[in-house]
């Protein structure tokens, strides 16, 4: 691999060998696992405090265990903030629905991040926690960071 994510190879992969036999299970059926592990926990964990890895592997499994199309109907109907959030990451890593998509990420984050970038019907940064704002605003950063130094396709495995 080259490019942008070929430095963090390392970091891409989750160890399964550390995993209760229960998270394997269900983390090993989705692709791009070890990039929605990583990423989010690069994007959404604090650097000074990193999360403990098996209550994170934990919590990335019950998420991943929710439909994507229940949560993409959450975010485009009933827009809800955090719906937004989540599909924005699934989108960025490729993982846990739709394949990875830069452009999708994006997509997902602008109504969270940049009001002149979404419908002003979409918006939902002004009812959004902070938390889940500055979160949205970390994983678009990453994604427009990939734009620049690469492609999303990198992610493939």
């Amino acid at each position: 691999m080259s490019g942008p994510l070929s430095t963090m190879t390392s970091m891409t992969r989750v160890n399964f060998e550390i995993l209760p036999y229960t998270l394997f299970d269900t983390l090993s059926k989705h692709r791009n696992v070890g990039n929605y592990v990583n990423i989010t926990a690069m994007c959404v964990c604090q650097r000074n405090n990193p999360p403990v890895w098996t209550d994170y592997n934990a919590q990335c499994a019950s998420m991943l265990e929710l439909d994507g199309d229940e949560i993409e109907f959450c975010a485009e109907e009933l827009l809800k903030p955090e719906a937004f959030l989540e599909m924005g990451f699934r989108y960025l890593t490729g993982c846990g629905g739709p394949t990875s998509s830069i452009e999708g990420a994006l997509y997902m984050f602008d109504p969270l991040t940049d009001s002149l970038r979404t419908d002003p019907d979409r918006y939902v940064g002004h009812t959004a926690d902070r938390d889940v704002r500055a979160k949205a605003h970390s994983g678009a950063a990453f994604a427009y960071y990939l734009e620049y130094t690469g492609t999303d396709t990198e992610f493939e495995e």
